[in-house]
């Protein structure tokens, strides 16, 4: 099972693309909660319109899902 430590130092590997920061450095993450066998990932974008959202949003659920444990 993931912990949250494991789950925040992934999304610290993150970049936002277009300025090249991590997401969590960036402070878009504002919640992150393991319960059981579930991570709860809560966060934004950097505009509300954020063209690369939906590529975000996959990354982060493609290195989370890859979490041993």
């Amino acid at each position: 099972m993931a912990i949250k430590e494991d789950v925040i130092e992934v999304l610290k590997k993150v970049n936002d693309p277009e300025i090249m920061i991590d997401i969590w450095t960036l402070e878009l993450v504002y919640e992150v909660k393991v319960e059981n066998d579930k991570v709860y990932i809560k966060m934004t974008f950097t505009t509300p319109m954020c063209p690369y959202g939906p590529m975000l949003l996959d990354e982060v659920r493609a290195k989370v899902s890859e979490i041993k444990g």
